[in-house]
């Protein structure tokens, strides 16, 4: 009897397994089409969300600055009631901050007590780097040493790789931050809010203090290894610290700070302005600055927001696409293309995903800012490109090594 050539035999073989993979695994090839769909779909849905968000913020923006009237710090105007304000001027407070603690008293609207501390600190390194910083091949994998150095507060150790010898003391001293009750501003008064952005900007000097009232504020067991230089107290030695010596420093702001506020007018004092999305927006700066100025400076807690908001949604849209490629794996021994696919779907889910949020981000962005809709699409269209280069050369490897495997299970090995 004549036997099949063994390409024959072996496509045979192919579309048997194809058969009972297919019988097997139809439910899951529904779940994961369906499981794609609802992430990419709940992706889309969020980035439409974040757009909109961040085009109400921009538009609360602009109508700031288009109703913003310019107050006299000196003499509040009932005409400019309930509308949007902008004035800049110096502050004042007849406040005398104290730390009864160490007996530092100074006239501010802000005081801060910092301390430092001698403690371990982990450093996380990259197994694979070489001496030259270049990277050595092999799996990625981390070592981690440990050295001290001062930081503020106590650093935890619990979470150290290896917290034996590395574990930190609790600091003798904690540190803390005391506001004035009242701040003004020519007439006006800074709201509780307001005075809680204010920070200490200069340091306190201690060198006409009495040293032991200075340190009648330590531990008893701790004011032998003291000292006081400058606007600084030092519990050990500074030229040799040790675990657990602590750098402690007085900061202040002063009483008369140049502050320029835009919000809106509520009798002698401030409130935020509310805009139809929810958000409320009150601005408080050091120095001069222009309404304008306040409203285009960049806000880095808003730029962070909006950056861990879309790699959120990039991770749901190549789980999804990645989902989506599932439904491929069956085909991976029956036609090449479809298997380097099958045997890529990571890779490519992620070029999907990347070119899909880049796509869809050109689009909600090609009519507010062309520029940046322009620079989205051309830099995910190259960073999606790069990883589905990647998925083509990878797959083709991944679907051989799998034919060759087969083959020699076959007693077919060339």
């Amino acid at each position: 009897m004549v036997q099949p050539p063994g390409n024959t035999r072996l496509n045979v073989l192919h579309m048997r397994q194809w058969y009972q993979e297919q019988q097997k695994t139809s439910r899951g090839w529904v779940l994961n089409v369906l499981l794609g769909v609802v992430l990419i779909s709940g992706a889309m849905f969020g980035l439409d969300w974040v757009n909109r968000q961040e085009a109400a913020l921009d538009q609360s923006k602009q109508t700031l600055l288009q109703t913003v009237v310019e107050a006299n710090p000196q003499r509040v105007d009932p005409a400019h009631e309930g509308k949007i304000v902008h004035l800049t001027g110096i502050t004042a407070t007849d406040a005398e901050l104290k730390d009864l603690q160490f007996g530092v008293s100074v006239p501010a609207a802000v005081l801060t007590r910092q301390v430092s501390m001698y403690q371990w600190a982990q450093i996380r390194h990259d197994a694979r780097e070489d001496r030259s910083g270049g990277l050595k091949t092999g799996n990625r994998a981390f070592t981690y040493t440990y050295e001290l150095r001062w930081a503020p507060g106590r650093v935890s150790s619990e979470g150290f790789k290896s917290r034996l010898g590395h574990a930190n003391p609790d600091p003798a001293v904690a540190g803390q931050t005391w506001r004035a009750g009242q701040v003004t501003l020519g007439a006006y008064r800074l709201t509780a809010s307001q005075r809680d952005v204010l920070v200490a900007t200069e340091p306190v000097p201690l060198d006409g203090l009495k040293l032991e009232t200075l340190l009648a504020g330590l531990p008893a067991a701790l004011r032998g290894r003291a000292r006081v230089s400058g606007s600084e107290i030092w519990v050990g030695d500074p030229a040799k610290p040790e675990l657990g010596d602590l750098r402690i420093t007085f900061e202040r702001l002063n009483p008369t700070t140049e502050i320029s506020v835009l919000a809106v007018q509520k009798k002698d004092s401030f409130a935020p302005y509310h805009d139809t999305q929810g958000n409320q927006l009150a601005y408080l700066k050091y120095g001069k600055m222009s309404a304008r100025e306040m409203l285009t400076e960049p806000n880095l807690i808003e730029i962070a927001v909006g950056a861990l908001a879309r790699i959120g949604i990039l991770v749901l849209l190549i789980a999804g696409w990645i989902n989506l490629l599932g439904f491929l794996k069956p085909l991976r021994g029956l036609h090449f293309v479809l298997g380097t696919l099958a045997f890529a779907r990571f890779l490519g889910g992620a070029a999907a995903g990347v070119y899909t949020l880049a796509w869809r981000q050109a689009q909600l962005w090609q009519n507010a800012k062309p520029d940046l809709a322009r620079v989205a699409l051309g830099d995910g269209g190259g960073v999606a490109g790069v990883l589905l280069l990647a998925a083509v050369m990878t797959g083709p490897l991944l679907q051989w090594g799998l034919q060759y495997g087969e083959k020699q299970a076959l007693g077919k090995t060339p």
